[in-house]
């Protein structure tokens, strides 16, 4: 009835529009022939117009507007005329005819001054029209007008108010819509926040999970990190899907890599957390703690969406893995991100830094390290060392390491040399070490015929004071005669020196100035450096190497270059404590091998969650981050362990070395 009425009011108005017209034509026509067409008339009009819509008279408003574009068409000012007619309406409350009217603007002047102020319009007929997707797209392209030089009008200022109480009061439906138009925008933390609380809300706790987790990564703003994550824990606090576990939470996630370059690794820490899960003894396996698996095939795509399935679909508490750098730095990333807890098996340094829900349990390079100069250095008194290292990023990372703790702890580094890792001679290298590749200075030759004359004094029966090689050049040549003298006649010295040049000496001497020699490289490559040593005759100086050296297959192929190295191991199969020797046991009964320090790792991982699980009533990855730092130092297979407030592992590693046909147990200084 009332658009009926309408229509017939608007006839009526036409007509008395029209009749007045004709009246009027002629005087009409004589102020146009007396003013240039585009001036005072129609400006005049369009100020009426404009009057009556700030006076609220919206009738006579579109009378006039609709009279300009009769009478003016082609005039410049019928873009804010049309602008002007779309306004009229939406504040009549005809919200279809002002949609129509301002779509049809935008498709007539897409690039007019007028453009954001329509943008605008049309977002507030759809917010009328109960359409909250649509007006939220109309007022999110508005901004980016805006932004693009476009003036909002009025609404310039009110345009992020108006979109924020939009989100606030749509529901779950046009939320998702929203979404999706403005993935990019900086409204999307709101929307799902918005969507997050309504699934709380209703209960729908999966779909509140998903959304309070989108939240989280949608945004690198803390304020919304933290709403995310108090979502989150409200979401795990009401989880009831008939998997109960201890305490109430059933799940550790379990990423490795089990097909790829890295399946055998993988494998035998997978082993590890299988034999610690008792998964192998029914009668008093943890029935009530599910261990969820998935394969990282060793790429950093299946690392991140590993994570995501084990937080998203599996509702995990903890995660152990991932172990080849890369994947492993992703996917503490996105565990940081999610909000779960941790705990990587990576050497990769630094990598706890990714933040507080981030985990290692493996040694790291500087640890191995500081063990094996704290035996040398403080144990056994050696001050001067030898780096032989592969050029490869393993190689050189070691040989940095090294050398920086040598020099803090006052030792000194006296000769360094590289091979390529896929070397099989390595002479070169070890004759540039001992001087035996370039020719000698003749300081350094008259140096050595000292030396030898000495070391023929002392076959003679005679003493000399110094200790041990090199000696210091300057003190040689000015005193070896007066020191000798107080000891032994002129004439010994002189006859040691005729002994010593009348040797056949068809090779140079190798000039050994150091205490031992530090290889960071593999068993396999070790087995094939070491015989070289005495080669060119480097007799009696020990080794030092790092976790990569413990294999029997070393003492199978050198243990005879090898006696009396030193290296670290996070695990050691020979260790007498009651603990190792059953786990060595159930290990060889259950895989028939031995366990590596892999799988002992993963061993003793996996009990420690389930420890803390016992001990401490766990709803949230907050809950357990805080558990694992506040639990008390636990006693596992690879040692005492406990974590710092870096997430750091803080247990010490074992020392070996090699005497006659096995490894055998070293303790390093406090």
């Amino acid at each position: 009835m009332r658009d009926k009425f309408r229509v017939i009011r608007k006839a009526v108005f036409t007509l008395a529009v029209g009749m007045a017209f004709f009246l009027f034509a002629c005087q009409v026509k004589t102020i146009i022939e007396r003013v240039p067409e585009g001036k005072k008339p129609v400006l005049d009009l369009y100020d009426t117009a404009k009057q009556y819509y700030q006076a609220e008279q919206y009738e006579d408003a579109l009378t006039a507007f609709t009279r300009i574009l009769t009478e003016y068409p082609d005039h410049p000012v019928v873009p804010s005329v049309k602008n002007g007619i779309a306004s009229t309406y939406y504040r009549m409350g005809d919200f279809h005819n002002s949609l129509a009217e301002a779509l049809e603007w935008l498709e007539m002047y897409p690039d007019d001054p007028l453009k954001g102020e329509i943008l605008v319009l049309i977002g507030n007929n759809y917010s009328a029209l109960g359409d909250g997707s649509e007006a939220f797209r109309w007022w999110l392209e508005a901004e980016n007008a805006a932004a693009a030089g476009y003036q909002l009008g009025d609404q310039q200022k009110d345009i992020d108010d108006m979109i924020i109480d939009l989100i606030n009061r749509s529901p779950a439906g046009q939320l998702k819509e929203m979404a999706e138009y403005g993935s990019e925008s900086i409204y999307i933390p709101n929307i799902y926040q918005r969507l997050a609380m309504i699934y709380l809300e209703e209960n729908s706790l999966d779909n509140a999970r998903d959304f309070a987790m989108l939240l989280v990564r949608s945004s690198k703003e803390q304020h919304w990190v933290d709403i995310g994550r108090e979502i989150l824990d409200k979401t795990y606090q009401d989880i009831g899907k008939g998997k109960v576990g201890i305490r109430g939470i059933g799940v550790i996630g379990c990423l490795l890599p089990l097909s790829g370059p890295y399946a055998l690794y993988g494998q035998e820490i997978l082993n590890g957390i299988q034999l610690g899960m008792d998964l192998f003894n029914k009668s008093e396996s943890d029935q009530d703690l599910e261990l969820v698996i998935r394969d990282t095939k060793g790429s950093v795509e299946d690392a991140i969406n590993g994570v995501e399935e084990l937080v998203q679909r599996e509702n995990a508490v903890a995660i152990i893995g991932p172990l080849a750098s890369e994947p492993a730095t992703a996917a503490v990333k996105k565990a940081q991100e999610l909000g779960v807890p941790i705990i990587s098996f990576t050497q990769k340094e630094g990598i706890t830094s990714e933040g507080d829900m981030v985990f290692r349990n493996f040694l790291t390079p500087s640890k191995e390290v500081e063990a094996v100069l704290n035996k040398a250095l403080i144990d056994m008194g050696m001050k001067r060392f030898g780096i032989f290292y592969p050029d490869n990023a393993y190689g050189r990372f070691f040989m940095n390491l090294f050398w920086d703790r040598i020099e803090e702890m006052g030792g000194t580094i006296t000769a360094v040399e590289s091979y390529k890792a896929d070397d099989t001679d390595f002479a070169t290298g070890i004759k540039k070490m001992v001087g035996l590749y370039y020719p000698r200075p003749e300081s350094v030759v008259r140096m050595l015929e000292i030396k030898k004359t000495l070391e023929a004094l002392k076959e003679m029966g005679y003493g000399y004071y110094w200790g041990y090689w090199p000696w210091n050049i300057t003190d040689v040549e000015e005193e070896p005669r007066n020191i000798f003298e107080q000891e032994a006649e002129v004439g010994q010295w002189d006859n040691a020196k005729n002994m010593t040049e009348q040797e056949e000496d068809e090779e140079p001497e190798p000039i050994v100035d150091f205490d031992a020699v530090f290889i960071p490289d593999s068993h396999q490559q070790v087995a094939l450096i070491a015989p070289q040593f005495p080669f060119y005759n480097v007799f009696n100086v020990p080794f030092l190497g790092t976790s990569l050296w413990m294999s029997d297959e070393l003492l199978e192929t050198a243990r005879g270059y090898v006696q009396g190295a030193i290296f670290p191991s996070g695990f050691f199969i020979g260790h007498d404590s009651e603990i190792v020797v059953e786990f060595v046991k159930a290990y060889k009964e259950n895989f028939e091998a031995n366990p590596t320090v892999l799988a002992a790792n993963g061993y003793d991982t996996v009990r420690l969650i389930k420890d803390i699980l016992r001990s401490n009533v766990i709803r949230t990855g907050i809950d357990f981050q805080k558990a694992i730092l506040e639990h008390d130092t636990f006693n596992g297979v690879t040692g005492e362990i406990s974590f710092d407030d870096q997430g750091e592992v803080e247990k010490d590693p074992v020392l070996l070395t090699v005497y006659g046909r096995r490894f055998h147990l070293l303790h390093s200084s406090p």
